[in-house]
Protein backbone atom coordinates (compact mmCIF):
# COMPACT_ATOMS: atom_id res chain seq x y z
CA UNK A 1 0.00 0.00 0.00
CA UNK A 2 1.31 3.40 -1.00
CA UNK A 3 1.92 5.62 2.19
CA UNK A 4 0.32 8.93 2.60
CA UNK A 5 2.74 9.41 5.32
CA UNK A 6 3.17 13.73 4.15
CA UNK A 7 -0.48 14.91 3.71
CA UNK A 8 -0.31 18.49 3.18
CA UNK A 9 -2.40 19.90 0.63
CA UNK A 10 0.67 20.56 -1.80
CA UNK A 11 2.69 17.46 -1.37
CA UNK A 12 -0.46 15.37 -2.05
CA UNK A 13 -1.16 17.20 -5.55
CA UNK A 14 2.46 16.65 -6.14
CA UNK A 15 1.84 12.67 -5.54
CA UNK A 16 -0.85 13.60 -8.05
CA UNK A 17 0.99 15.31 -10.45
CA UNK A 18 3.65 12.62 -10.93
CA UNK A 19 1.31 9.74 -10.49
CA UNK A 20 2.58 8.59 -7.37
CA UNK A 21 -1.33 8.95 -6.10
CA UNK A 22 -4.14 7.77 -8.61
CA UNK A 23 -6.89 10.10 -9.67
CA UNK A 24 -9.57 8.80 -7.39
CA UNK A 25 -6.96 8.84 -4.18
CA UNK A 26 -6.84 12.89 -4.73
CA UNK A 27 -10.04 13.67 -5.45
CA UNK A 28 -10.85 11.17 -2.28
CA UNK A 29 -7.67 13.47 -0.27
CA UNK A 30 -9.51 16.35 -1.16
CA UNK A 31 -13.16 15.34 -0.30
CA UNK A 32 -11.89 14.43 2.54
CA UNK A 33 -10.28 17.37 3.65
CA UNK A 34 -13.48 19.35 2.70
CA UNK A 35 -15.26 16.81 5.53
CA UNK A 36 -17.09 15.46 2.33
CA UNK A 37 -17.05 10.97 2.98
CA UNK A 38 -18.84 7.97 1.86
CA UNK A 39 -20.53 8.06 4.95
CA UNK A 40 -22.06 11.01 5.05
CA UNK A 41 -25.06 11.50 2.40
CA UNK A 42 -25.30 15.17 3.03
CA UNK A 43 -21.88 15.85 2.11
CA UNK A 44 -20.87 12.88 -0.11
CA UNK A 45 -17.79 13.42 -1.88
CA UNK A 46 -17.97 15.40 -5.39
CA UNK A 47 -16.26 14.24 -8.50
CA UNK A 48 -15.87 16.51 -11.56
CA UNK A 49 -17.78 16.40 -14.51
CA UNK A 50 -15.27 15.77 -17.53
CA UNK A 51 -17.29 13.98 -20.38
CA UNK A 52 -19.27 15.39 -22.79
CA UNK A 53 -20.59 12.05 -23.92
CA UNK A 54 -23.41 10.77 -21.84
CA UNK A 55 -25.32 8.94 -24.60
CA UNK A 56 -23.30 6.24 -26.71
CA UNK A 57 -23.05 2.61 -25.60
CA UNK A 58 -19.12 3.13 -25.80
CA UNK A 59 -16.75 5.84 -26.12
CA UNK A 60 -13.06 6.05 -27.23
CA UNK A 61 -11.09 7.62 -24.33
CA UNK A 62 -8.50 8.61 -26.33
CA UNK A 63 -10.54 11.36 -28.48
CA UNK A 64 -9.98 14.30 -27.16
CA UNK A 65 -13.43 15.84 -28.71
CA UNK A 66 -15.18 13.39 -25.36
CA UNK A 67 -13.89 15.59 -22.38
CA UNK A 68 -15.54 18.74 -21.73
CA UNK A 69 -13.50 22.69 -22.21
CA UNK A 70 -11.91 22.27 -18.30
CA UNK A 71 -11.33 26.16 -18.71
CA UNK A 72 -15.11 27.43 -18.72
CA UNK A 73 -17.09 26.62 -16.02
CA UNK A 74 -19.77 23.60 -16.55
CA UNK A 75 -23.10 26.02 -16.45
CA UNK A 76 -21.07 27.67 -19.58
CA UNK A 77 -19.86 24.68 -22.08
CA UNK A 78 -22.69 25.60 -24.73
CA UNK A 79 -22.59 28.94 -26.47
CA UNK A 80 -26.18 29.52 -25.33
CA UNK A 81 -24.90 29.44 -22.03
CA UNK A 82 -21.83 30.91 -22.04
CA UNK A 83 -23.71 34.22 -23.31
CA UNK A 84 -25.56 34.10 -19.93
CA UNK A 85 -21.46 34.91 -18.54
CA UNK A 86 -20.93 38.26 -20.29
CA UNK A 87 -17.51 39.18 -19.16
CA UNK A 88 -17.16 36.45 -16.11
CA UNK A 89 -14.63 34.73 -18.38
CA UNK A 90 -12.62 37.31 -19.83
CA UNK A 91 -9.57 39.33 -18.27
CA UNK A 92 -9.39 36.59 -15.66
CA UNK A 93 -6.81 34.29 -15.44
CA UNK A 94 -6.77 31.15 -17.01
CA UNK A 95 -7.32 28.30 -14.61
CA UNK A 96 -4.36 25.79 -14.11
CA UNK A 97 -6.07 22.12 -15.00
CA UNK A 98 -3.93 19.46 -14.68
CA UNK A 99 -6.30 16.18 -16.09
CA UNK A 100 -4.51 12.49 -16.02
CA UNK A 101 -6.20 9.86 -17.02
CA UNK A 102 -5.92 6.33 -15.08
CA UNK A 103 -6.99 3.07 -17.05
CA UNK A 104 -7.64 0.44 -14.89
CA UNK A 105 -7.79 -3.57 -16.00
Amino acid sequence: KRSLEDSSPSNMTLKWQNGVISNYEYLMYVNNSADRTLNNLSQYPVYPWILTDYTSSSIDISNPDIYRDLTKPIGALTPKRLKKYPGSLHGHARPQVHVRITLLN
